[in-house]
């Protein structure tokens, strides 16, 4: 359950929650089942951060630490993630449809039934990335210059191709 310290200081500020986790490296931050919905979080430092099952559909999580964040079963439908740090991070089960993930770091990262209907990719690591399937992956709505398994990239070329366009 949310650490309602914890929500309190992101709800204060970005800067006063960055500056708390700068200040505080050992603490984990425990944003479970929180709604930051909607909310501008452009930058921030949530690395190792619980969030799981988190309602953060709309939020701006542009340029955002989320390295080896619990974000198992988050609602990030809607947020923008364009450019962000993602490498380790469990998203299983997450709702990231219609997610705008440009240029993001996915590397190592739990993809088991995440749902990213309608996701943009463009540009997304996906290397190392487990439990990724094709019936996932097919429904994005941009592959361009994303990086994945040569079998995946195969498989998808065959069947969608257009995925990988910028003509789409």
């Amino acid at each position: 359950m949310v650490d309602n310290k914890h929500l309190n200081i992101l709800k204060s500020g970005l800067e006063q929650w960055n500056e708390w986790r700068e200040k505080n490296p050992e603490v984990l931050p425990d944003l479970s089942w929180s709604s930051i919905g909607g909310m501008d979080l452009r930058g921030i430092n949530l690395e190792n951060a619980n969030m799981k099952l988190a309602f953060c559909k709309g939020s701006n999580l542009s340029e955002a630490n989320l390295k080896n964040a619990n974000l198992f079963g988050a609602n990030l439908e809607n947020v923008i993630c364009s450019n962000s740090n993602m490498e380790g991070a469990n998203l299983e089960g997450a709702l990231l449809k219609n997610a705008v993930l440009k240029n993001s770091i996915l590397i190592n990262c739990n993809l088991k039934l995440t749902n990213m209907e309608g996701a943009d990719l463009e540009g997304v690591n996906l290397s190392g990335s487990k439990k990724l399937k094709y019936d996932q992956i097919i429904k994005v709505k941009s592959l361009l210059n994303t990086q994945l398994t040569s079998s995946m990239i195969e498989k998808v070329n065959e069947n969608s191709p257009e995925l990988f366009s910028s003509n789409k």
